[in-house]
C-alpha cells in the first residue's frame, strides 16, 4: 500500500493528539492508544466540522468503498503490486510481497475478518495462527504451542517420546485456487451441519472469488515481479517448487496457483485449506487412543507421541492429506544420528526425542527450540537476525553523521550539518535500541513478573513464551553486551567530533542520560 494513500484522510496530529488519555498505564500499547485517540477525534470532529477538507475526503472514500462492496453489480480488485523482499542474500532469492491499494486493502481485511468470525469455531485448538479471541480465552499463538509441548513432556516424563515435523514448500505460492474454493465450500457445509444454516453472504463469496482471480504466482510473479528483479541481477529469483507442483497437478494448468503473501484473506486461506489436514490427524488420534500432541502454526506442524507407531501414523495422515489437496512438502529427512546436519532439514521423519546418542535432544518449532529435559532456547536464526538489526540501526546513525566516509580529502569525518552534541547522539541511539529490544520503559519501572507485563511493540515481547520457563539465557546476556558494544562503537566515531556549542551545565535539563540503565532495560531482565 502506498505510504501516501492516507494523506489528507485524517485530522492533523495536533488535533487528534488532544484526545489521548492524560493518564495511562505505561504497559499499554502506544499504537493502540493512538488509534483509540484518532478514532475518537474523527467521530467528534466530523460532526462538528464536516466541511473540513480531510472530513470531506474521508466521507468520499468511505462512500466509494461501500458502493464497490454493496451496490456495484460486480466486484474486482485493482492491480496488485508485487515487491521482492530479500530472503537469502547468498542465494539471491526473494520473497514476493503483495501490496494492495488502500481501498482494496480495507476490503481485503474486512472480508477476511468476516470469514474468520464465521468459521473460527470449526478450527481445532491445534491451529494456532490467525485465530479469533474466544470468550474468556486468550488468542492462540506460537507461545501456546511451546506451553503445550512443555506440558505434554511433563505429563509423560517417565516414557519415551517420539517427534515428527513437516513444513510445506512455499505454502502461499503453492495453494491451488481450486482447492481454496473447495475449502470454503467444505467449511460452509460443515458449519451448516453444526448450526443448521451457515448463511454466508453471497457478496463475501464474490469478493473471495475476485481475490483469487486477481493473483497467481505464475502471472503476477514469474511473468511480472521476477522480470523486474532480474534486470538488477540475472541471478535474482523467486524460488517456486514448480517441478513438485507439476507432479501433483499432472496436466493441469499452473496459472491458477498461489495467493498473495501479505493479504489478510491469504491468512484465512491457510487455515481453511489445512483444516482437512488437521482433521485427518485428530481423527486418527481418536481412533488410535494413544497419547498424541499435534500442533500447527500456519504451514509448520509438529507431532509428539509416546508411541512411535502412533507418531508415524499421524505424520503420514497429515502428509497424505497434503498430497490430496496438492500441496508440496519439503522431503522428510530421516534422522539416524544427531549431528549438525539435523538443523538443515525443514521436514523430519519420526525420531526419538531423547539425549544423544539414543535420540535427538531438540525439537524446533517456529521460533523456539525445546530440549528433551524441558530447557528452551530461541532459535539461532532469530537471534542472528536481531543482532543484525542492532548493527543496522547503529550504521544508520553513523551514515547520517558521516556521509562522506567513503570519499577522501574533501568531506570531513563528521558532517558539518550535525547539530546535536555527542552525548545527545549517543543518548538517542541508546533510547532507540532500548525501545527496539525491551520497549518504551521508564526509569524506576519494575521488572515484569508475567509474560503479559512485557512491553508491547518490542523484540522480547515476541519471545514472551520464555518467561517462567527453564530457558537458556546466555544469548539474552550476549544481546545486552552487543547493544553496549554498538554504543561504544558510536562513541569511538564521535571521539574527535567537536560540539558546535560547549555543553552547558544541565544541557538536557534535569533529565541527564544514564550511563547504565540497569536490568529493567536489559533483554535478560525481561525474560529471566
Amino acid at each position: 500500500m502506498d505510504n501516501h494513500a492516507l494523506d489528507g484522510l485524517f485530522p492533523p496530529r495536533k488535533l487528534w493528539l488532544k484526545f489521548r488519555p492524560r493518564k495511562r498505564d505505561r504497559r499499554q500499547d502506544s499504537m493502540a492508544l493512538n488509534l483509540q485517540a484518532l478514532k475518537k477525534a474523527i467521530s467528534i470532529l466530523r460532526v462538528k466540522q464536516p466541511t473540513l477538507p480531510w472530513a470531506i475526503k474521508l466521507s468520499e472514500t468511505i462512500s466509494r468503498i461501500r458502493r464497490r462492496v454493496l451496490e456495484d453489480a460486480s466486484f474486482s480488485f485493482g492491480t496488485i503490486i508485487v515487491r521482492g523482499i530479500e530472503k537469502d542474500k547468498k542465494l539471491k532469492t526473494f520473497r514476493p510481497l503483495a501490496e494492495f491499494g488502500l481501498e482494496d486493502k480495507i476490503i481485503d481485511c474486512l472480508t477476511a475478518r468476516y470469514f474468520r468470525e464465521r468459521f473460527d469455531n470449526l478450527f481445532g485448538d491445534c491451529a494456532l495462527a490467525f485465530r479469533c479471541a474466544s470468550p474468556g480465552q486468550p488468542v492462540p499463538t506460537i507461545h501456546t504451542a511451546l506451553a503445550e509441548i512443555h506440558r505434554f513432556r511433563l505429563k509423560y516424563s517417565n516414557r519415551s517420546l517420539f517427534v515428527a515435523e513437516a513444513d510445506i514448500s512455499a505454502f502461499y505460492d503453492s495453494v491451488s485456487h481450486k482447492m481454496a474454493r473447495h475449502a470454503i465450500t467444505s467449511l460452509e457445509s460443515e458449519l451448516s451441519a453444526k448450526i443448521g444454516e451457515a448463511d454466508i453472504a453471497p457478496r463475501a463469496k464474490q469478493i473471495f472469488e475476485a481475490f483469487l482471480n486477481a493473483y497467481s504466482f505464475f502471472n503476477s510473479v514469474k511473468k511480472g515481479a521476477e522480470v523486474e528483479i532480474k534486470r538488477r541481477n540475472q541471478q535474482n529469483s523467486f524460488p517456486w517448487p514448480e517441478q513438485m507442483l507439476r507432479e501433483l497437478h499432472g496436466k493441469e494448468d499452473l496459472t491458477s496457483i498461489g495467493v498473495p503473501q501479505g493479504a489478510a484473506l491469504s491468512c484465512f486461506v491457510a487455515n481453511a485449506v489445512l483444516h482437512s489436514a488437521d482433521q485427518s490427524v485428530l481423527n486418527l488420534k481418536k481412533r488410535r487412543k494413544r497419547p498424541l500432541l499435534y500442533q500447527r502454526y500456519c504451514d509448520d506442524m509438529v507431532v509428539v507421541s509416546t508411541d512411535r507407531a502412533a507418531c508415524r501414523a499421524g505424520f503420514e495422515a497429515y502428509l497424505n492429506r497434503l498430497h490430496e489437496i496438492k500441496l508440496p512438502v519439503h522431503p522428510p529427512k530421516t534422522i539416524a544420528v544427531y549431528d549438525p546436519q539435523f538443523w538443515n532439514g525443514k521436514s523430519k521423519a519420526v525420531y526419538q526425542w531423547a539425549e544423544a546418542p539414543v535420540g535427538v535432544p531438540w525439537i524446533q518449532f517456529v521460533g523456539y527450540q525445546i530440549r528433551f529435559d524441558g530447557l528452551v532456547r530461541i532459535r539461532p536464526k532469530s537471534l542472528k537476525k536481531h543482532f543484525r538489526k542492532i548493527v543496522e540501526m547503529t550504521n544508520f546513525v553513523l551514515k547520517a553523521i558521516r556521509p562522506g566516509k567513503k570519499s577522501r580529502g574533501h568531506v570531513p569525518k563528521i558532517s558539518a550539518k550535525v547539530r546535536k552534541r555527542k552525548r545527545q547522539i549517543v543518548y538517542r541511539l541508546a533510547q532507540r535500541l532500548c525501545c527496539l529490544g525491551v520497549g518504551r520503559r521508564f526509569v524506576g519501572q519494575p521488572l515484569p513478573t508475567t509474560a503479559e507485563e512485557i512491553m508491547p511493540m518490542c523484540w522480547t515481547r515476541g519471545f514472551r513464551g520464555l518467561k517462567g520457563m527453564p530457558a537458556v539465557k546466555t544469548a539474552l546476556k550476549e544481546l545486552d553486551r552487543h547493544r553496549e558494544r554498538q554504543l561504544r562503537r558510536l562513541k569511538r566515531n564521535l571521539a574527535k567530533h567537536v560540539d558546535r556549542e560547549p555543553e552547558a551545565e544541565g544541557w538536557l535539563g534535569k533529565k541527564k542520560p544514564l550511563e547504565y540503565l540497569g536490568r529493567p532495560f536489559s533483554y535478560f531482565g525481561q525474560l529471566k
